[in-house]
């Protein structure tokens, strides 16, 4: 894909709220922060998955299907930025959900990844939901009338010494700036 025929496109990308399901022409600016493959115990390809993050701090899980997996494998790295055309977005499925986003992205055949190494968004490495523990179990997206979580919770620290939030200015506009720390509890 030649880059060069995107660079009108930049200031039309689409953010990740934004998405719905009325249309596959899609055009992104997204960081990919993760990725992983979904397997059975023999070693077969479920799916392939991605998290996307982009410049307003939105994440989105994206998947792949195990014949087109050959396509996108190899080429997208985690900490990467990508301009990403041509997905299909639908309601998440399944009990599992990696973030709190109740669609996803479904790469297919025509769906072009390119490496954006000309982009000036900030589009942070890594994003955060931090939650009280006395909000967490509130926190959850509930299948059914089961009661059972949608997606997974994972409690990777403690924040401890929690500063007053301040407004900054960087080259890429205002960010609100919080200081804390994560301890492991110990």
């Amino acid at each position: 894909m030649n880059y060069d025929m995107w660079e009108d496109d930049m200031e039309m990308h689409s953010h990740l709220s934004a998405l719905n399901k009325t249309g596959n022409d899609l055009f992104l600016i997204v960081r990919v922060t993760r990725i992983w493959n979904n397997t059975t115990s023999p070693g077969i390809l479920i799916r392939y998955n991605m998290i996307l993050l982009d410049c307003e701090n939105n994440h989105m899980h994206a998947v792949v299907a195990p014949e087109l997996s050959n396509l996108f494998a190899g080429i997208i790295i985690p900490g990467s930025i990508y301009c990403i055309r041509n997905m299909n977005v639908s309601p998440s499925s399944g009990l599992f959900r990696p973030v709190h986003s109740k669609d996803m992205i479904h790469f297919t055949a025509p769906t072009t990844v390119v490496l954006d190494l000309n982009n000036d968004l900030f589009i942070p490495m890594h994003k955060f939901h931090i939650t009280p523990l006395n909000e967490l179990r509130d926190s959850f997206y509930f299948y059914g009338s089961e009661h059972q979580p949608v997606y997974s919770t994972d409690v990777v620290g403690v924040v401890e010494n929690l500063k007053a939030m301040r407004t900054v200015q960087t080259r890429h506009g205002s960010r609100d700036l919080m200081r804390f720390n994560i301890v492991d509890g110990i």
